[in-house]
This record gives C-alpha cells, sequence and structure tokens, in this order.
C-alpha cells in the first residue's frame, strides 16, 4: 500500500517524525550497503530532509510511503522548487532490495506525477545519478529526459550526477 504521510491526517506528530525519519534511515541503509557511501552522504539527506520538513509549503509538497503490513519499505517526496515557480522536485526516491522488481516502484511514481499534475505543477526535475541504472530506466519510461550532467564528489566517490526533467 502507497501511504500518504501528512502531519495533518497522522495520528501525532511522534508518528509523522518516525515516518519521516524512516526515509534517512533507509538513504543510510541502502547506499551504505549497495554503494559504500559514508557518513557525509547521510548529513547531506539528513540536513535537506530536515530542511524540507520544517519549510514544506502546504498543499505544494507531499511524502509517501511504500508499506507493506504495515512496515516502510519504500519512499518517494515531491517538493516544491525553490527556484522557480510551477516546478516541483523529485526526491527521496528508494526501494529496500527485498521489493524491488516486484511492481512498487512505477505506481509510487505515478502517483507523485498525478499530485504534481493535480497541484498545477509544470515541470518535475529530479537528481540522481549515472550508477543508479534501474531508477533511471524508470524515470526513462516515464518521459523524463537528462538535461545536464556534472561530476561530484562525495562520500569520497566521484559520481556523475544527471538532472532529469519531465514537463507536465
Amino acid at each position: 500500500m502507497i501511504k500518504v504521510v501528512d502531519i495533518a491526517d497522522s495520528d501525532n506528530e511522534v508518528e509523522y517524525r518516525h515516518e519521516v525519519k524512516y526515509i534517512v534511515d533507509s538513504h543510510r541503509t541502502i547506499y551504505k550497503e549497495e554503494f559504500h557511501y559514508d557518513d557525509d552522504f547521510i548529513d547531506f539527506i539528513a540536513d535537506a530532509i530536515t530542511s524540507f520538513v520544517n519549510n514544506r509549503s502546504s498543499g505544494l509538497d507531499q511524502i509517501w510511503l511504500l508499506k507493506i503490513d504495515g512496515v516502510p519499505r519504500g519512499s518517494i517526496v515531491i517538493m516544491k522548487s525553490e527556484t522557480a515557480e510551477q516546478v516541483a522536485q523529485l526526491r527521496w526516491f528508494l526501494i529496500e532490495a527485498d521489493y524491488r522488481n516486484k511492481g512498487f516502484g512505477r505506481p509510487m511514481l505515478d502517483q507523485a506525477l498525478e499530485f504534481c499534475r493535480n497541484v498545477g505543477y509544470r515541470k518535475v526535475f529530479l537528481w540522481t545519478n549515472h550508477a543508479l541504472k534501474s531508477a533511471r530506466a524508470l524515470y526513462a519510461s516515464a518521459g523524463f529526459t537528462i538535461k545536464k550532467q556534472r561530476i561530484r564528489e562525495l562520500s569520497n566517490q566521484k559520481l556523475i550526477e544527471e538532472k532529469w526533467e519531465l514537463s507536465l
């Protein structure tokens, strides 16, 4: 089940914070185990998510968690662009390894894009890196295209980051 996570819909703020913490923890686990990222990456994610939670735009930002038997197993977030009107950024999209290739990714992405259309966004962008082959294939199949590439050092690794965009 894909669940919208919203403080207004949560029983309490503690539950909401716990669900948001899942995003940080899951990124820590997956990127450390699968890509050997270090704590610099976790600090980057934690800082960005904290900023998102503290500054979210009501009605324009949204978090979804994939929950299997009530346990979070994936996430995807849409947030209003900090630099452009009617533009959204897709962030923190992941599915735990045991639940990949089981048909969850596309519905999560579709739900996020439908939200963007419904609230009036005209474009969605995301940053990913070249090593995330399955994610890149999913983005391409949804109509996203690469608009920019840059090399970045993160977690003592040289990454090829890619900015993907989709006009809605």
